[in-house]
């Protein structure tokens, strides 16, 4: 009868009394993965961060040309800014000299202009001896007329000037004429006369006021 022999072949798995001190085999792949994982990681790394500081030069490149590209421009736009500028201050300077010269025209009044429309309205057998014009004086007491204000004076004549004729007339027709003319005139309000009968004639008073007249610059428009 043979003897039957027991082989025992070599076990390299961990011996089952000392399962516990070791990993399964699930847990150690896993393990393995996930240094293989980080060993990747650790090589890949280096290159990662290479690329990132190219990229960083890169944009770092693109801003410094851009910087000297707005640098330039600046540069170049200098030139044209300080002429603008210029330009603006003459301009403006041009508006307030405007600005000035039509306040002036409009306080200013045209005593040529008077001069010649007076001229078309003395009829033949009129002297004028005297012309006086002043500016009165606003709010003051007086006759109406001449130095102070009347109840129905317009506040655009308040301040006019008044204009004052002494003349001679050789009659009263004559007197008339001229005095209905001013008051058909539209640069004299509601003129007033008085006369005195002479030997060969009339002496007359005419006192009026001048539209458009006594406008004053105020204290900020100088």
């Amino acid at each position: 009868m043979p003897t039957a022999r027991v082989v025992r072949t070599a076990n390299f798995a961990y011996p089952y009394s000392e399962r516990d001190q070791f990993y399964p085999p699930r847990t150690v792949k896993l393990l393995v993965a996930i240094s293989f994982l980080a060993v990747l990681v650790l090589v890949l790394l280096p290159f990662y961060l290479q690329r990132l500081e190219q990229m960083e030069y890169l944009k770092r490149g693109e801003v410094t040309n851009l910087t000297g590209a707005m640098r330039l421009q600046v540069d170049q736009a200098a030139p044209l800014l300080a002429r603008k500028a210029m330009l603006d201050s003459i301009k403006n300077d041009l508006e307030a000299r405007v600005t000035m010269q039509r306040r002036i025209e409009a306080v200013d009044y045209s005593v040529d202009r008077l001069l010649l429309h007076l001229a078309e309205l003395v009829p033949d057998g009129i002297i004028l001896t005297n012309l006086e014009m002043r500016q009165s004086a606003r709010g003051g007491a007086g006759r109406p007329g001449l130095s102070g204000v009347e109840a129905d004076l317009p506040e655009e004549l308040q301040s006019a000037f008044i204009l004052t004729l002494e003349g001679t007339a050789r009659n009263a027709e004559t007197l008339s004429r001229f005095h209905r003319s001013m008051g058909n005139s539209p640069l004299f309000y509601r003129p007033g006369q008085s006369f005195n009968i002479l030997g060969s004639g009339l002496s007359f008073r005419i006192t009026t006021r001048l539209w458009g007249s006594g406008a004053t610059m105020e204290e900020g428009d100088s």
